[in-house]
């Protein structure tokens, strides 16, 4: 009886072993990336190849961040490869404060950003007042496509993007305007959904 006991615990601490040893996820590759500022991670995907799109948000100008352009926080861009490696690196912005929301590859290989800002210089034109939503298109080598601000004088902002069926895209985030792009608020901040074209 004793035996037989001793027997099921052996077979149960082997299993749980085995089944431990199985779902233990092991480092592949690990890489820190920034400056001797702020670095931020805000959204990360998948890309086509196997590697990393990933956007965040940065105060530096060193290390691996190149093209700061003032202001609290600038949109900070990386691509890695599949294997981790740094393909490149894009940091998108004026002279105010720029909070990057979300990244998504588009069908054509590209990159959809999504955000706000509060600039209207350096890469940014066309601010309605405050904080708008910012989109910006880069190609697959982080070079800017197109930039438009979406808002009022108010505060807005976006912090999700998704890629429509038709190859356009629909920002979401929030507003707080009545005027420019916004066409009516039911007080305070309200979600703002906005659908754009490629």
């Amino acid at each position: 009886m004793y035996m037989i006991k001793f027997s099921a615990l052996l077979v149960t601490l082997f299993l749980t072993h085995l089944i431990s040893a199985q779902t233990t996820p092991e480092i592949e590759w690990q890489k820190c990336l920034g400056g001797s500022g702020f670095e931020d991670v805000f959204s990360s995907a998948q890309t086509a190849d196997g590697g990393i799109i990933i956007a965040g948000a940065t105060d530096s100008n060193n290390g691996q961040v190149t093209g700061f352009q003032g202001g609290a926080s600038d949109f900070w861009v990386v691509k890695l490869d599949a294997a981790g490696n740094l393909q490149w690196q894009r940091t998108l912005g004026g002279s105010a404060t720029d909070n990057i929301g979300e990244v998504q590859q588009t069908s054509d290989g590209g990159y959809i950003v999504a955000g706000s800002t509060s600039s209207n210089d350096g890469d940014v034109t066309g601010n309605n007042g405050n904080f708008d939503c910012w989109a910006v298109k880069l190609d697959a080598q982080g070079a800017t496509e197109w930039q438009r601000t979406y808002g009022g004088s108010s505060n807005d902002g976006c912090w999700a993007v998704v890629v429509t069926l038709d190859g356009g895209y629909v920002l979401a985030g929030y507003t707080n305007s009545t005027d420019g792009d916004v066409t009516s608020n039911n007080g305070a901040a309200d979600l703002w959904a906005v659908k754009i074209d490629p």
